[in-house]
């Protein structure tokens, strides 16, 4: 069953890039479905990110990392196995294959508890690797210093504000094809509430569309 959580959150999106259009059940390499797009795609994901999805899904599901190699290609867990500390710079690729390989063992049930998700993984690593990031900012702050903030996490992309005042703020992330593949907005939703909750926001509510191939809209409101 899959978990439900109450919050402070009101979030207005889409489901679709939580499902797996054509999934084949195969494992998951750069030649599957919904991967192929990012295949000469150079971006890399912070290590410390990957850690914190996978610490918290084998949380809610004891073995979790154990059945995630059944889902991916032998590459992919040579990385997994060899290449993955909290300090090491790995392709996207592998990172979206985690996220479409999770969604087949721990699917969720609305675009809240993806977003509760992402939330708690994010504060359990910026709190572990970048608390001090947090202390004293106050969310215009945190807001206002989006860009440095997915810069922590990821080399490619670029996260605008493009209107700000108090208790507000309009944006977009552009510039990152795996922005659209599945669980990545409720991702970086979901990391964007915790980081702002984290400087003090309250009530805090959301509004977003995705615009292919690479650019998210944004809309927060908080108390």
């Amino acid at each position: 069953m899959s978990p439900t959580f109450q919050s402070d959150l009101q979030i207005e999106g889409d489901t679709e890039s939580l499902l797996l259009h054509g999934d084949d059940g195969a494992p998951i390499g750069p030649d599957s479905p919904g991967l192929m797009h990012i295949r000469e795609f150079e971006g890399k994901v912070k290590g410390a990110l990957l850690v914190g999805v996978l610490d918290h899904y084998e949380d809610i599901q004891p073995g979790f990392r154990k059945r995630l190699r059944e889902h991916l290609v032998p590459a992919y867990n040579t990385m997994l196995d060899e290449a993955l500390l909290p300090s090491a710079w790995l392709p996207e690729q592998l990172f979206v294959a985690v996220l479409r390989a999770s969604l087949r063992l721990l699917p969720f049930s609305s675009l809240e508890d993806e977003t509760q998700q992402a939330r708690i993984v994010f504060e359990r690593t910026s709190r572990r690797y970048h608390s001090v990031f947090f202390r004293f900012m106050g969310p215009r702050r945190i807001i206002k210093g989006a860009g440095r903030l997915w810069g922590l996490y990821h080399t490619i992309g670029e996260l605008k504000v493009d209107t700000h005042g108090k208790g507000f703020a309009e944006g977009r992330l552009i510039g990152n094809p795996a922005l659209l593949c599945p669980r990545y907005p409720e991702g970086l939703i979901g990391a964007l509430w915790g980081a702002l909750c984290l400087a003090g926001a309250r009530e805090i509510r959301v509004r977003y569309e995705r615009q292919p191939p690479d650019v998210i809209l944004l809309r927060f409101d908080w108390a």
